[in-house]
């Protein structure tokens, strides 16, 4: 499979610090030689938060899923693609473009016990 994978994190800060990013990229291009799959490119927001799509770099590796360019997006864990739950499931649709949405890590990042906001 030839994959694109995404990075993503929050503030300018964080990314002018590096954090997360390499670390999230190291991940994705270790996953796809375990598997023997062909990392196209791995798209990077840097700066951006999660709580919508509106991410250029997401924006234009999904352009390039739904041309047949790639056969999914792999991301390091999944709240790096979302943290919202209406948002993922647009995601989910990439299934229409015959590709896949993988993510390493399913847990999100942060935890909270129930009935804590």
């Amino acid at each position: 499979m030839i994959a694109l994978g995404y990075a993503r994190c929050s503030t300018q800060e964080q990314a002018d610090a590096g954090n997360g990013l390499a670390a999230q990229e190291k991940a994705i291009r270790a996953e796809c030689e375990r598997r023997g799959w062909r990392l196209l490119d791995v798209a990077r927001d840097e700066g951006h938060s999660g709580k919508n799509l509106d991410r250029p770099a997401l924006h234009h590796a999904l352009q390039q899923i739904a041309a047949g360019e790639a056969g999914g997006l792999i991301v390091a864990k999944l709240d790096r693609a979302s943290r919202s739950v209406v948002d993922f499931g647009q995601l989910l649709v990439l299934d229409v473009h015959d590709a896949a949405l993988h993510g390493l890590c399913l847990s999100g990042g942060r935890r909270r016990r129930a009935g804590q906001r």
